[in-house]
């Protein structure tokens, strides 16, 4: 399998090539600058405007950390929708990583997280609009093949990874102890885990950490 990873260079970035690469996984790097660099595969330093198509349809996945954290109110130039235009047809496929603001709150389906102050109050109002407004955007988009995937909650950047997840779907998880969390290493080795997994297209995947 050969995929890349925009964003390479950022914290889940870097676990996702270290864990792609340990399951012989052949990974290049997109980034726009060459710091904070891991793994032994190709590098990108450019804009994804400026790689060719051609390139980027080489890829069985794309894996794009940077559209949600990096979003503003020019939605339509967010990274996911450029490289939905540039994949139009092909079978190349986007794997987005999403905050859990764009989940369900529950079963009934009748209210995101991003909507629900209860829980999300932590994120500013224009934060969580444009991150609603992108994924109905998104949402509706077929042109390209993509896969959005969710933290829960509580996304943890300095505990140790275990190893243990699972990966549920649209409504955000809740372990039976009430909580919703998970190690940044496990989100990794969740994501590593979808692409060989070659889940559905045109979904979301929440994943929730697993206590020993």
């Amino acid at each position: 399998m050969k995929i890349a990873v925009i964003g390479a260079n950022n914290p889940l970035g870097q676990m996702i090539v270290k864990e792609a690469e340990n399951i012989s996984i052949s990974v290049t790097s997109i980034v726009d600058s060459p710091l904070n660099l891991v793994g032994n595969g190709p590098v990108i330093i450019d804009d994804i405007d400026d790689i060719k198509d051609s390139v980027l349809k080489e890829f069985h996945y794309i894996i794009d950390t940077i559209s949600f954290s990096s979003i503003n109110s020019i939605i339509d130039e967010t990274c996911v929708f450029k490289l939905i235009r540039k994949l139009k047809n092909s079978d190349t496929k986007i794997l987005t990583i999403a905050p859990c603001s764009i989940l369900y709150t529950d079963k009934s389906k009748k209210e995101y997280v991003a909507e629900c102050s209860d829980i999300c109050d932590s994120l500013d109002i224009e934060k969580k609009e444009l991150t609603l407004k992108c994924f109905k955007l998104l949402k509706n988009k077929k042109d390209a093949k993509w896969i959005l995937v969710s933290s829960p909650l509580n996304l943890d950047n300095d505990g140790y990874a275990t190893g243990l997840f699972e990966i549920h779907d649209d409504i955000l998880p809740f372990a039976l102890n009430g909580l919703s969390h998970i190690v940044l290493g496990d989100f990794a080795k969740a994501i590593v885990h979808i692409i060989k997994k070659n889940v559905e297209t045109y979904r979301v995947y929440s994943v929730l950490g697993v206590k020993h």
